[in-house]
């Protein structure tokens, strides 16, 4: 898991990113957008300097005035993370209106809903039923090993499974 800081405002955002180290991912906080960077609501890369100065009062921010009526909680701080052959993994907790809160697994990434690999489980999970819906995604697939990328050395979200079975 990625550390992640969670900051109301944008000195306690600046001081998130000193404290994580430099580059940082900035993204909105918004329980009204899912999709930050449709809105410009991610900065990636984000360095001491000049960005930091304009941190909040620029990009991310520019998100937030792009999603008018959006409610704007703040800023999510995290460490820019490179994985080179790493897979975008989605993983959470959705309400379905008719069954309540649902697991959902799949592929992730910016172009999730395109792709479209995603599967639903009542909770609680277990080990053998995270399992199984990882099975029934596209995605367990390349997960398993194929071609030049390896199968990983564990458990695809592994530390998720047990903060799912709380719902």
């Amino acid at each position: 898991m990625v550390e992640t800081r969670v900051a109301p405002s944008v000195y306690a955002a600046r001081a998130a990113a000193e404290a994580i180290g430099y580059p940082v991912a900035l993204k909105l906080d918004s329980p009204d957008i899912s999709h930050k960077s449709d809105v410009r609501g991610v900065v990636a890369q984000h360095r001491v300097g000049r960005r930091t100065a304009r941190l909040g009062g620029g990009d991310a921010a520019a998100g937030a005035r792009t999603a008018a009526g959006s409610a704007l909680e703040g800023f999510v701080v995290q460490p820019m993370v490179r994985r080179p052959n790493a897979f975008e993994l989605l993983i959470g907790v959705a309400n379905d209106p008719q069954f309540g809160p649902v697991i959902v697994f799949g592929h992730g990434g910016t172009a999730v809903e395109i792709v479209g690999d995603r599967a639903v489980a009542l909770p609680p999970l277990n080990t053998a039923l995270a399992r199984e819906l990882v099975s029934r995604t596209r995605i367990a697939r390349l997960l398993a090993g194929y071609r030049d990328r390896r199968r990983p050395t564990s458990t695809p979200c592994a530390g998720c499974w047990s903060r799912c079975r709380r719902w």
